[in-house]
């Protein structure tokens, strides 16, 4: 049984959004109401409780999407 608060959505591959944040691209995983799941490679600054993503999102359709977001966990 699913315990989420908000529905999840993955993406294929060759469909994934992206993100776009102070120049770096980010491959979004999964995304729901409450945030995104992105693919990181390790960098010392994400390694802060703190960092701040302020960006936009790009969907395979050109749209863009202006995203603001603490950064919750890593895995």
């Amino acid at each position: 049984m699913e315990t989420r608060k908000f529905k999840r959505y993955s993406y294929k591959p060759d469909c994934r959004p992206i993100l776009t944040c102070k120049g770096l691209k980010y491959n979004v995983l999964n995304i729901s109401e409450g945030g995104l799941k992105i693919e990181i490679q390790s960098t010392p600054a994400l390694q802060s409780d703190s960092y701040i993503f302020d960006g936009h999102l790009c969907l395979s359709n050109g749209e863009q999407i202006p995203v603001t977001g603490k950064q919750v966990w890593i895995i």
